[in-house]
């Protein structure tokens, strides 16, 4: 009788002694993820934070060309060769849609990494990550 008490009481130690191994297992690899998520958002988080700034610089110097545009109607010849050469038409209407297209894939790639992405307003190209639980 002893003896299968014993026997009982092993097993059920070696039961509680593989669900800790596989607790810790599971908290190992949590950490792991964790860290990986966090070292592939830093520098995601830096190129899109520097993007910010420079989606600005770039809307500031449409408009100072448009006010050049503006005040200056007829430009030297070799503006204008440079300007269809390098198709500035098309580059000032197509900015606006690749500065989104940046945008949506900043959303894509965190939502595939796992982060919830609100933007507080449409307009607006702040982002909160938010690690879903």
């Amino acid at each position: 009788m002893a003896n299968s008490q014993l026997k009982l009481t092993l097993k059920k130690l070696e039961n509680t002694q593989f669900q800790l191994i596989q607790t810790e297992k599971m908290s190992s690899l949590g950490q792991l993820v964790a860290g990986v998520a966090h070292e592939i958002n830093n520098p995601i988080g830096f190129i899109y934070g520097n993007t910010i700034i420079a989606n600005e610089y770039t809307a500031n110097l449409l408009k100072l060309i448009y006010l050049y545009q503006i005040l200056y109607p007829h430009p030297v010849s070799i503006i204008k060769v440079f300007a269809d050469k390098i198709d500035f038409d098309f580059i000032r209407e197509d900015l606006p849609n690749y500065r989104e297209a940046r945008r949506s894939n900043k959303v894509y790639f965190c939502t595939a990494l796992g982060y919830r992405v609100n933007y507080p307003d449409s307009n607006s190209d702040k982002v909160r990550l938010i690690v879903k639980n």
